[in-house]
């Protein structure tokens, strides 16, 4: 159970006397210094952690701490406190939701001051504030157990919002950061992949005339040479060769000459059949379909979305040299359309899953790791957006998600 009296407006303590001028220059001095640290700190969690205590030491609380709640809403992504031991602290667990008092600070976006709170771990006073700017709420920031007196002040509530406050500028700061970051790699990202572009689309034609002319020559040997089966042997590596050298130029030519989306209404699950048709499968490998015909269309460039899965099912293949299972499967949820394929193979390494899509990273012994690059830019240019999922040794799932189509 909790208790809460409603307090009137005005600067006064617990005991009903008002500040004295050495306790608000004290005060002022706590603000201040929660102020350079918003300035002078780099570290958003250093500059809640000051936050924190100096809220614990100009309140006078025995505990105090703020949390701050992730992106997806549902926990907490940094938790700080001052004055709770470490045991009690894993005790306080994720961010609670529904019945808990915490949980009224965020939905009720308004400060709480409480004689008594029954909680775990137990609390006596209490003091919380929600953190927040313009509306939008980041977390909570709460002080316990004031010392000296039974319950904390409007005085000690108008500090806390204070500091409240600065820690809602600090977080909101710490994203717009990160955000900026964000929009600068992908700047210099988009950047490099233009250079790249023009460079492979130059050197990708000049190789492949000369390619021409030697798997052209191959050919006229077999015919003339005679039937020796040393000499036949290094015709038919040469000819492979040429054959692989040739895909990794039509690779350079693809990522180099992306078109503009001419996107329309289309069938996921015919655009997934026409890039089977063109996929090359070992014996060794075993495909399973597990499509839903009756799925909505989605506004894409079928081309461009046959492209993007056709890389995904040739790197499934290439993920298992020693055989394995290819399942390709479409599905539907709310919002989104989209094609799966799965492999048995060996998986990729979680160090490696961060860098699949950057130009040329490959771990492939053959390849010049420009596939999954073109992927997600095919797959942004259609409204789509790709994911993955992988484990060592037990295979990879890649899933491409496009938005249904209107309906006329």
């Amino acid at each position: 159970m909790t208790s809460r009296k409603p307090r009137r407006a005005g600067a006064r303590g617990a005991s009903g006397q008002r500040l004295s001028t050495l306790d608000r220059a004290g005060h002022l001095q706590a603000l201040v210094q929660a102020s350079l640290a918003l300035t002078t700190e780099r570290s958003l969690e250093r500059v809640l952690q000051k936050i924190v205590e100096v809220a614990r030491d100009t309140l006078g609380a025995r505990y105090a701490a703020l949390g701050v709640i992730d992106e997806a809403g549902t926990g907490l992504s940094q938790f700080l406190t001052a004055g709770i031991a470490e045991t009690t602290k894993q005790g306080i667990g994720p961010l609670p939701t529904g019945k808990s008092v915490l949980d009224l600070l965020i939905t009720e976006r308004r400060p709480l001051r409480l004689r008594t709170l029954a909680s775990h771990p137990p609390m006596g006073s209490f003091l919380g504030v929600p953190i927040m700017v313009r509306d939008r709420a980041y977390g909570s920031f709460y002080v316990t157990e004031k010392q000296g007196a039974e319950e904390f002040s409007e005085a000690d509530e108008l500090i806390a919002v204070v500091l409240a406050s600065q820690a809602a500028i600090a977080i909101e700061n710490a994203y717009a950061f990160q955000a900026l970051r964000e929009a600068q790699a992908e700047l210099v990202r988009k950047e490099k992949l233009a250079m790249l572009g023009q460079l492979a689309g130059g050197v990708g034609h000049e190789l492949r005339n000369p390619l021409g002319v030697i798997k052209n020559s191959v050919y006229y040997l077999n015919m003339i040479l005679p039937q020796d089966e040393k000499i036949r042997k290094h015709l038919a590596i040469l000819d492979r060769e040429v054959a692989n050298s040739d895909r990794i130029v039509t690779e350079l030519l693809d990522f180099a000459r992306v078109k503009a989306s001419v996107r329309d209404a289309a069938g996921l699950v015919s655009i997934v059949r026409a890039a089977l048709e063109r996929l090359s499968v070992p014996e060794s490998v075993t495909v399973q379909l597990e499509l839903d015909e009756a799925m909505p269309a989605v506004l894409v460039d079928a081309q461009q979305v046959g492209q993007i899965l056709l890389n995904f099912l040739q790197n499934a293949v290439q993920a298992m040299p020693d055989g394995g299972r290819v399942t390709v499967s479409t599905g539907e949820d709310r919002e989104s359309v989209f094609a799966i394929v799965e492999d048995t193979g060996v998986g990729i390494l979680p160090e490696n899953l961060a860098k699949i899509f950057q130009p040329l990273f490959t771990t492939k012994a053959k390849g010049i790791g420009l596939g999954l690059a073109l992927a997600r830019d095919l797959a942004e240019a259609n409204g789509g957006r790709i994911t993955v999922e992988s484990t060592v040794g037990r295979g990879s799932r890649f899933a491409v998600h496009f938005e249904k189509a209107a309906r006329a």
